[in-house]
């Protein structure tokens, strides 16, 4: 016959506000419609946990409390002990539990601890006697405890269900992350057509003139929480698609608007306009992210311009500058990029002046260093990018020794040692850039652990990805394997939960790249081929999605010359070739205008052509596409070693010896023992004869 009840808690007077909330909650959870789905045919798995039983609640009007209490032990098919030093101390508690165990359901006992300590000799013990002793075959069934102080609340919850489903933690949480997510869906989808619908009234009112005002702040006021409380939960659960509607009908709105607003409307303005651009930004739409961040640092240059004193208006335009350079960035605009993050820059230094104690102004310097950085890695000046990568990173640093539990401030210090890793590798400092890049994929991950918003798990698969590719370049073949799996993995999880969100997507292509390429060095060509055809599928989707994005562009070259060297360790050279050339064609379009920039960002490519146009004895048109090269890049001092080892392999081919085994004597002093690069690597440094 069934339990009468799925579960008995037992507490003490001090800890009934714990229980109370214990049964509430157990009784509201839904078990996870997938996860009884996906249980069917093994066994069933109810609905709800319903009912749970409480002694205090419900044997208020027993007239024999012990039989009452004994049969009510006997009929639940749980005990779930609510532990703490006072309930170790309670006698009437541990005999509740000496009972349930006399059963013979000594597995069946779940402990939530709310206090106290877990090591049994402790006098501050949080576990009863009785759930420590051996049972009738002389065993100690150690029992299944949560502990809502370091798992948090719900996770302690969910540990407590798994336990009376008798289902794993990991499957639950994730079936019930996957609920919650479509529940807020539901609740966000609902607020997007009440969004719209206001705006479309607000629309009308301006047209009519009547009613405006008060449509009108109604309209602004829906608008803010669209872009602001909402979109911080959608973006938690990755579904920022939710807010196309909203963003193209404020953008509308905001069009039509008078020119009588007030500064306080011109401000909620200027910050909803940028809301609008990041959410497009997130969705890789660069061209209506930029407009809609150019309309906002307008409005808000017309407030500063207006009252340049107030704090709020210097802030607020500061932001939207970093957005604008951002997208700049984004497109490969490279001097325009640099101007926004030079203004950004200009702006946090005149806060920080104003206020030197304000810890936020001082971390938007230390995030505009970060950009600056970025933008000059990309200009290769990689002295300056490395200088500012360590000015950002010392004051993200200075914050968090001041607050060790600030997540943005953890994250902005990973930002900082992830590109002062990509500088360090540039100047040939390997074994400087796996440190930093380490640093990086340590600070997300605490960051991480600490917030379960799903934007963090995608930085720390990002984070894992860069350090793999470092790991190879020093021939870590197997570190770089497992770090790409795990970043694989992570992002598959992701685009799954949103295949609109393109820095998803980007991730997701970059890691099937990489996994395709590290499939090609063991020797697994045909996955290696299937690998590298659908990263291109989806770096070519991504591409279609905004042809403005010269950074898609950009993975789409990489991507082909790796399809090339893969297809030539398969021995399908014809296919090798013509995809290289494809490769090459692409590289030079997309060009700098300036030789050296042009035959920097092209060099990889062009070597590997030339190698296959020699193995189809076409080898005076190699040496040509060689000679083109060599004549700009000959005295070239770049330390990376993705220049190096190219360069090399183009003055082994044209006779340029010396110059070679000079080049390739750089890379192993570096460390460099990149599994492709193995000819390049095994070339001899001989010294020069000596002149008579």
């Amino acid at each position: 016959m069934a339990a009468k009840y799925k579960a008995f808690i037992s507490y003490t007077h001090a800890d009934e506000a714990w229980a109370k909330w214990l049964q509430r909650a157990l009784e509201r959870y839904r078990v996870p419609g997938r996860l009884v789905q996906a249980l069917r045919g093994q066994r069933e798995l109810p609905r709800r946990l319903y009912p749970v039983f409480r002694d205090r609640s419900e044997l208020s009007s027993s007239a024999n409390l012990g039989s009452a209490l004994e049969q009510s032990l006997a009929d639940s098919e749980y005990l779930v002990v609510v532990c703490s030093p006072t309930a170790a101390r309670s006698r009437w508690l541990n005999e509740e539990v000496r009972f349930f165990r006399s059963l013979g359901r000594a597995e069946r006992v779940l402990c939530f601890v709310v206090e106290g300590d877990l090591e049994v000799p402790s006098p501050d013990c949080a576990f009863p006697p009785a759930l420590l002793e051996a049972d009738d075959r002389g065993r100690v069934v150690e029992p299944l405890a949560a502990d809502p102080r370091a798992d948090g609340k719900r996770d302690a919850l969910l540990k407590i269900i798994g336990g009376l489903l008798a289902v794993g933690i990991d499957d639950l949480k994730q079936r019930d992350a996957q609920r919650r997510a479509r529940v807020w869906a539901g609740v966000a989808a609902g607020a997007m057509v009440l969004a719209v619908a206001m705006v479309g009234l607000a629309l009308y009112a301006i047209a009519a003139q009547r009613e405006a005002e008060l449509r009108r702040g109604q309209a602004e006021n829906l608008i803010g929480f669209m872009l602001g409380d909402l979109r911080g939960k959608l973006q938690r659960i990755g579904r920022l698609d939710l807010l196309d509607s909203v963003g193209d009908a404020s953008m509308d709105y905001f069009a039509a608007l008078d020119e009588n607003a007030t500064p306080e409307d011109l401000l909620s303005r200027g910050m909803a306009l940028r809301q609008i651009g990041e959410v497009r930004f997130d969705q890789g739409r660069l061209e209506p992210a930029l407009e809609a961040f150019g309309e906002s640092r307008a409005v808000l240059q017309t407030l500063h311009d207006a009252d340049p004193a107030v704090d709020d208006y210097l802030f607020e335009m500061g932001q939207s500058e970093f957005w604008v350079g951002y997208v700049h960035y984004e497109r490969l605009e490279l001097d325009r990029a640099n101007a926004a993050m030079d203004n950004y820059l200009d702006i946090s230094n005149e806060l920080l002046a104003r206020q030197p104690d304000n810890p936020d102004y001082l971390a938007e310097v230390g995030y505009a260093y970060t950009n600056l950085g970025a933008v000059a890695r990309k200009r290769n000046d990689q002295q300056a990018a490395i200088r500012y990568a360590r000015q950002a990173a010392a004051i993200a640093e200075q914050q968090l020794e001041a607050s060790p539990d600030d997540a943005p401030t953890r994250a902005a210090l990973a930002e900082s040692y992830s590109w002062l890793g990509s500088a360090e590798e540039e100047v040939g400092n390997l074994a400087a850039s796996i440190d930093a890049f380490q640093q990086s994929l340590t600070q997300w991950q605490a960051v991480a652990a600490s917030d379960d918003d799903v934007r963090h798990r995608e930085r720390v698969a990002s984070a894992a990805l860069l350090l793999a590719d470092a790991h190879l370049l020093v021939g870590a073949v197997d570190e770089a394997a497992h770090l790409v799996d795990a970043a694989y993995l992570a992002l598959t999880e992701l685009v799954a939960l949103d295949p609109d969100n393109a820095g998803w997507r980007r991730g997701l292509a970059a890691s099937v790249k990489d996994r395709a390429e590290l499939e090609a060095y063991a020797g697994r060509h045909d996955a290696a081929v299937a690998g590298i055809e659908a990263a291109l599928q989806q770096f070519g989707r991504l591409s279609a999605d905004d042809p403005s994005d010269r950074e898609i562009r950009q993975q789409i070259v990489h991507s082909l010359r790796v399809r090339a060297e893969i297809l030539a360790l398969a021995g399908r050279t014809d296919e090798a070739r013509t995809t290289a050339e494809e490769a090459l064609q692409r590289a030079m379009a997309d060009a700098p205008e300036a030789p050296r920039d042009a035959a920097l960002s092209t060099l990889p490519v062009i070597a590997l052509y030339a190698r296959l146009l020699d193995q189809a004895g076409r080898t005076d048109e190699a040496d040509r596409l060689r000679r083109a090269t060599w004549q700009v890049l000959a005295d070239s001092a770049h330390g990376s070693p993705r220049i190096l080892a190219p360069l090399a392999e183009i003055a082994q081919a044209l006779g340029e010896t010396a110059v070679a085994r000079e080049l390739a004597g750089q890379l192993r002093a570096a460390g460099c023992r990149h599994p492709a690069w193995a000819a390049v690597l095994g070339l001899e440094q001989e010294s020069p004869p000596s002149s008579p």
